[in-house]
């Protein structure tokens, strides 16, 4: 719970017997004992290649960072088997019972994969939200973006940092997937989402394609906001009419424009010229087949690389015991055929993206540009890298603190926990949590431990596995901030559920 200082002064040894009772909290798996998540593995030796630096990426794998599991398809979820060679496991990410409370566990096992290391077959992951991301209050937007983070991705830096890596990033954990997404977001042939495996502009420099039209929705929703850049650019020529009753892609409704979704935020991404019109600038790479990165002209990414019979969707990014899952093909062919001089800066990738209509391509190829980071980007320090998805949700879902499970901390890399911190890190929480309070997104306080919007809040942590990739971890701790006070109630047995 967040505790303002008057409160904090007042505090007893007796305040530490609250009993959390929030009835939409109280999952059937609460009060189970989670030994284990983010399971990650080490390469055996004795079954692996030694391999060099001019083998080149596509050989790689089997030295990088991926996971060595032997992967069957999901859609047949039993007996799913190992390689031979892949028998000595190392577990990571093992939960510290002293700092976990009834939230943080039911959050591990959202984010939790399958033991049967089938991608995206175990839990269903959560959303985070950086409520202060520059869009707030901001009239036209009817999406903004939030961050996927569950244990089947393993690179780092997994939420929005607007280019601080370094500082511990405040925002809102939202878990209905099944309402933003559908119950059928974890099936093989799932299609009605809109997922970007990085950071993509997707709110905010995207032109909505209009078929119907054939023209190009287009408006620079950059704060501050003007009129620059917001108009129509006719998909035929390419010119551009200046037009305020364009409302760009964040005005449009989330969901694949394909299935019957609104197409908030897909689209093609475009800046603004010294003359105030929008440009279209999505970095092409067609090969002599005319086969490029996006499959359409709404900018979907293209899926020919991974519907071939030696790709398996269900195998995780960097597996090489058979079948892989085949979206490293989509940063060779960007390589390959993208007249760039690679490694580049890690934002052309915001220019190069394109969005996805499934949430287990978007982690096979989000992972897998961690595993080739050396290959395509400059950016390749862990502290650094830009790890994060980027998928639109709808604005009035995530502005409603009735959603949310927790506030929640997300530290970066390298941090074992917010009390190890600087005293500066501490201070951007507090400042952070008083931008919260004073948008009514938190009540501090620990009479407002049930309310929503209220004063539960959580901590992720990044932990770094011997494979240099990373797993999450919800827990809690209590800490002095400045202004406000983070105070963990751990279990026991006046109070089983902790808060």
């Amino acid at each position: 719970a967040v505790l303002p200082w008057a409160q904090r002064v007042a505090r007893s040894v007796s305040f530490r017997i609250y009993i959390l009772v929030r009835s939409m909290l109280l999952y059937p798996w609460c009060s189970l004992l989670l030994a284990t998540l983010g399971e990650s593995f080490s390469h055996n030796e004795s079954c692996t290649t030694k391999l060099t630096e001019s083998d080149g990426p596509s050989m790689l794998q089997s030295l990088q960072r991926g996971r060595s599991m032997q992967i069957t398809r999901a859609s047949e979820q039993q007996n799913h088997t190992r390689a031979p060679c892949s028998a000595t496991r190392r577990r990571m990410g093992v939960i510290n019972p002293d700092d976990q409370t009834d939230i943080t566990r039911s959050l591990n096992l959202q984010i939790e994969p399958n033991d049967n290391q089938a991608v995206y077959t175990g839990g269903k992951g959560i959303i985070f939200r950086n409520q202060n991301d520059g869009f707030h209050g901001l009239d036209g937007f009817v999406v903004v973006p939030g961050s996927f983070i569950s244990n089947d991705l393993f690179m780092p830096n997994p939420t929005y940092a607007a280019g601080q890596t370094d500082t511990p990033q405040v925002g809102v954990i939202l878990d209905d997937m099944d309402f933003l997404f559908g119950a059928n977001v974890q099936e093989k042939d799932y299609n009605l989402g809109v997922f970007y495996a990085s950071d993509a502009n997707a709110v905010d420099q995207r032109c909505r394609y209009e078929g119907s039209d054939s023209r190009y929705d287009c408006r620079y929703m950059v704060p501050p906001l003007t009129d620059n850049g917001r108009g129509f650019i006719d998909a035929s020529t390419g010119q551009f009419t200046s037009n305020n009753a364009a409302i760009g892609t964040a005005g449009f409704d989330m969901g694949n424009p394909y299935e019957g979704g609104g197409g908030g935020g897909t689209g093609c991404h475009f800046e603004v010229n010294g003359g105030g019109e929008a440009e279209i600038n999505q970095l092409n790479a067609k090969d002599p087949n005319g086969v490029n990165l996006a499959k359409n002209l709404d900018c979907e990414c293209q899926t020919s690389f991974v519907e071939t019979a030696d790709c398996d969707q269900f195998a995780y990014s960097g597996y090489n015991g058979g079948k892989g899952n085949c979206w490293e093909k989509w940063i060779q062919h960007w390589m390959d055929y993208g007249n760039l001089a690679f490694p580049v800066d890690i934002k052309m990738r915001d220019v190069a993206g394109c969005w996805m209509h499934s949430m287990r391509d978007m982690i096979n190829l989000q992972n897998w540009f961690w595993l080739w980071a050396k290959y395509w980007t400059t950016d390749t320090d862990k502290k650094t890298y830009w790890g994060w998805n980027e998928i639109p949700i709808r604005t009035s879902y995530s502005n409603d603190p009735t959603n949310y499970v927790s506030m929640a901390i997300v530290l970066p890399v390298d941090a074992a926990n917010l009390n190890s911190m600087a005293t500066n890190y501490k201070t951007a929480v507090d400042t952070a949590l008083a931008w919260y309070e004073t948008n009514s997104y938190l009540k501090p306080g620990s009479g407002n431990i049930v309310n929503r919007p209220g004063s539960y809040i959580t901590l992720l942590r990044q932990l770094e596995n011997g494979d240099g990739n990373f797993d999450f971890q919800f827990y809690c701790e209590s800490v002095s901030l400045g202004k406000y006070d983070i105070v963990y109630i751990p279990e026991d047995a006046g109070n089983p559920k902790g808060a």
